[in-house]
């Protein structure tokens, strides 16, 4: 962005006593030197009615601190790597000169077209406490921010972070810092991509991390571009909402969570051999593992608001309340039972979830991420696999997905749902690698081709869910009595039914979707010479 600064700050964010110990820590006062500064600063940001600002990408507003006023300019959304962001501060004359031109062609025709629909979206005061720590030759400005949003109508709330800027020096040493924080805060702190108005705006709606941009690729960049990327999604996702999963224990943020865990899992797998890795293989270890317990809590929460339910009241339906279809059942005492004991596993699954989620290994986990995502923003083209052009990378990895699902495709005809799992995993993995890519080619190449697998993920999915639902109906009904049993019997008995309609559906969507011509075959590649056979997708 033509005009604009980098910063690099990793933030800090948990309750406020965890944030006045982390001022007090012994990490922060071994490292502390010079005198507290305190400032105090307001700033207005703007937006159209229609969010045409930030809809493009940008956060504008106007700052009044010491007595004079300022033009902030921000890129919106997560830092662009691990933790470095675009900005722009310009000298305001006048505190009615705002806006004015910024230097970048797109946000300045913005303002051009837009200043007269320009509408205060949200008022942010700050009380900062700030000092530097010094770390070798490396130094860094800690700020301690109580912030204060308010919006149009007067919605107020109240939140508390803490900055780590890179003054001079390696980032290296930011993130190490960071890290010794999370650590001694055992588990009261954990590191946030999202900006001071992101997340004011997300507090003022009652949203938590909310939904998932997606990821922007460069179509003329190269292949460690693409990765770095992706690596800097998948870590704000997780470091965004760690905080309602492991404090909130919110059930949309755990389902939000697992699919970041295993998008990173998959770019990981995507990128193994053309990085050559290790400590990008060993985050993807960890994050198995915490979307293995993640998880357990999703499938119960699924299975008691939507299986149990559903199964109930099919079998409710079917002669008086209270009776006995086919001298069997009594579907509410029984049900009832199971999912007693449904809540109880649920309860249990969830307190290991929130607790791994929210200790200090997490936390730093989650930092790791952010770091790798810097490594690879710093220097994307660190291997000669990496340099190669993403349309080359892109277009080689989807014929090795494709391929792994088209030879997994024989097994179709077996009539188990659990025969279907093999197919249903590469299916998401080119789902995933298709949607990580999705700059490189055209939508209107892609829509059908996406259409008609999301098709064939939705009968696979009934199919997975039949499996899943069948074993933990069966393992809250064993040793539970014949009531419990019966009504264990009866939801995998309901599943099973619905596998087999989606498995009958299965054949003749695959054939559908085996016969579309790939979308990235469609495109020219920009370099002449053919991909080599091992230089990109995993082994």
């Amino acid at each position: 962005m033509a005009g604009f600064r980098s910063e690099f700050e990793i933030k800090l964010i948990g309750e406020p006593h965890a944030l006045a110990a982390l001022e007090n820590s012994l990490v922060v006062r071994a490292l502390k030197t010079g005198r507290v500064a305190h400032e105090r600063y307001q700033t207005v940001y703007v937006d159209t009615p229609d969010k045409a600002l930030t809809g493009a990408g940008f956060i504008l507003g106007r700052r009044f601190e010491d007595g004079a006023f300022s033009q902030i300019v921000k890129r919106a959304g997560p830092a662009r790597a691990g933790g470095e962001r675009a900005e722009r501060e310009q000298h305001l004359p006048l505190a009615a000169d705002f806006p004015l031109a910024t230097g970048d062609a797109r946000l300045d025709a913005l303002i051009e077209t837009h200043t007269d629909d320009f509408a205060p979206v949200l008022r942010l005061d700050v009380r900062r406490r700030a000092f530097r720590l010094s770390r070798g030759r490396t130094r860094i400005e800690a700020a301690f921010d109580v912030c204060l949003a308010t919006g149009p109508d007067e919605t107020a709330a109240l939140f508390h972070e803490a900055e780590l800027e890179l003054i001079k020096g390696d980032r290296r040493d930011v993130f190490a810092v960071a890290a010794l924080c999370l650590e001694e805060a055992g588990g009261g702190l954990r590191a946030s991509a999202t900006s001071k108005p992101a997340r004011a705006l997300a507090m003022m709606r009652g949203e938590g991390a909310g939904p998932a941009n997606r990821i922007e690729i460069d179509p003329e960049g190269c292949a460690g571009d693409a990765l770095a990327r992706a690596l800097g999604f998948c870590a704000a996702r997780v470091c965004d909402l760690s905080g309602a999963v492991g404090g909130g224990r919110d059930v949309e943020a755990a389902r939000q969570m697992r699919v970041a865990l295993r998008r990173f899992r998959s770019v990981e797998r995507l990128f193994r051999k053309a990085a050559s890795d290790p400590a990008l293989a060993a985050l993807a270890a960890q994050a198995r593992e915490a979307a293995r317990i993640i998880g357990a809590a999703r499938d119960w929460d699924v299975f008691l608001a939507d299986t149990a339910p559903e199964v109930e009241k099919r079998y409710a339906d079917h002669g008086p309340k209270g009776s006995r279809p086919n001298g069997l059942l009594r579907p509410k005492a029984d049900f009832d039972g199971l999912r007693a004991v449904a809540e109880e596993r649920r309860a249990v699954a969830w307190d290991v979830a929130a607790a791994h989620v929210a200790a200090p290994d997490f936390a730093v986990f989650a930092l790791n991420l952010l770091q790798s995502a810097d490594r690879y923003a710093a220097r994307p083209d660190r291997t000669k696999a990496l340099r190669r052009p993403v349309r080359r990378f892109a277009s080689r990895a989807l014929d090795k997905r494709l391929a792994a699902a088209a030879r997994l495709a024989v097994d179709l005809h077996v009539a188990a749902p659990s025969a279907g799992h093999p197919l249903r995993i590469a299916l998401k993995k080119l789902r995933y690698t298709a949607q990580l890519f999705r700059d490189v080619y055209p939508r209107e190449a892609r829509r059908p081709y996406m259409r008609a697998m999301s098709r064939l993920q939705d009968d696979f999915g009934v199919l997975n869910d039949a499996v899943v639902a069948q074993g933990l109906a069966a393992d809250a009904g064993e040793g539970g009595g014949p009531a419990l049993a019966r009504a264990a019997g009866l939801v995998g008995g309901y599943r099973a039914a619905s596998a087999r309609a989606a498995a009958d559906r299965v054949a003749d969507n695959w054939e559908a979707f085996a016969a579309l011509a790939p979308f990235w075959r469609a495109e020219p590649s920009t370099s002449g010479a053919p991909p080599s056979e091992d230089a990109y997708a995993e082994s």
